[in-house]
């Protein structure tokens, strides 16, 4: 750390000191988040702009473009609903319940839902912070499904999807969607073009997660339940959880299965019972597609990117990216 930032570690920091934002300390080396509220203060710890959107009453998508100046921890409370969260660019954590959240999502999208409001403690360190974070109230939520739903059954399976996980689990829409839900920050759309694109990219992602969520509700039901007891789900998911942190490490199903206290048998029997795909797929479904998020966002060689999604070469990172989206990284940072 900075010596300029040495200073932000002498305590820790309030809800309070979280909503200062220096103004004066602008961010370099980047293209700024347009129409974006810029907030000052004096002691701020982080730096950057702010955009808030109403998509439908009840539905809020916040988008968040600047860089962490100094660590701090602080208590958070969020409130009841379903939130929906991507960290594109994020250093730290937060921890919900006994389960340790990162800031840095990429290539998942983070989903919480509660209906009462919980108690999380957030910590982040220096860096850049680029973020979206959806909240859709509960009461709003749960109207819209008394609405929409074919019947009872479906929001059961809807809610059992949601509630049935962990507090907190990733959902893996894709590369293109992500890339849409990025381009929501760099738009140069205003006024009414923007309303409407925020408004598409959101409700578009909320469908295709619900579509998601009910599927895996009605999977709970008939297979994972009756297959899988809840301490299997919960070590499970910490190997994808593990994936999506080490993609820079040898992820080889002895070495994931160490990892989290696992044998490699039970691994390779279990994972796919609960993501439907091998673990060594899950590898790289998870490495090309954060790859090619790298290469969007920009900032970054494709020999940056390939290293930090752990090839040692160019070479092999370019030949596996071809194979798996049939374009080189270069015809990818191209086609932007």
């Amino acid at each position: 750390m900075s010596d300029r930032n040495e200073h932000y570690l002498e305590r820790d920091y309030s809800a309070e000191d979280l909503a200062k934002f220096d103004v004066s300390d602008a961010i370099q080396g980047h293209q700024r988040m347009q129409a974006g509220t810029a907030f000052g203060g004096k002691d701020a710890m982080v730096t950057g702009l702010l955009r808030e959107h109403e998509v439908i009453p009840g539905l809020t998508v916040m988008l968040m473009d600047g860089k962490v100046l100094g660590e701090f921890t602080a208590p958070m409370v969020m409130p009841a609903g379903l939130k929906l969260y991507v960290g594109f660019k994020a250093n730290g954590h937060t921890q919900y319940g006994s389960v340790s959240l990162p800031h840095q999502t990429l290539p998942g999208v983070l989903c919480m839902y509660s209906p009462r409001l919980v108690e999380v403690t957030q910590t982040a360190y220096v860096g850049p912070y680029q973020t979206l974070s959806i909240h859709f109230e509960d009461a709003a939520f749960n109207s819209l499904l008394d609405t929409h739903c074919l019947d009872a059954t479906e929001k059961t399976h809807i809610l059992r999807g949601l509630t049935s996980a962990e507090p907190g689990h990733f959902w893996h829409p894709g590369a293109e969607s992500l890339e849409g839900l990025h381009s929501l920050i760099y738009t140069e759309l205003t006024g009414i073009n923007l309303n409407l694109f925020v408004h598409q990219a959101v409700m578009g992602l909320l469908r295709a997660f619900i579509n998601h969520i009910s599927k895996a509700g009605a999977h709970t039901t008939t297979h994972a339940v009756s297959e899988l007891q809840a301490r299997d789900i919960r070590k499970i998911e910490r190997a994808a959880r593990y994936v999506e942190q080490h993609l820079e490490a040898r992820l080889t199903q002895a070495h994931i299965a160490r990892a989290v206290g696992v044998s490699g048998q039970y691994l390779k029997l279990n994972f796919p019972r609960l993501y439907g795909d091998s673990i060594a797929y899950y590898v790289l479904k998870t490495r090309m597609n954060n790859a090619r998020i790298m290469l969007a966002s920009g900032g970054m060689t494709i020999q940056q990117v390939a290293a930090a999604v752990g090839y040692a070469s160019q070479a092999s990172f370019t030949t596996a990216f071809r194979k798996y989206h049939s374009m080189t990284p270069r015809e990818a940072i191209n086609a932007l």
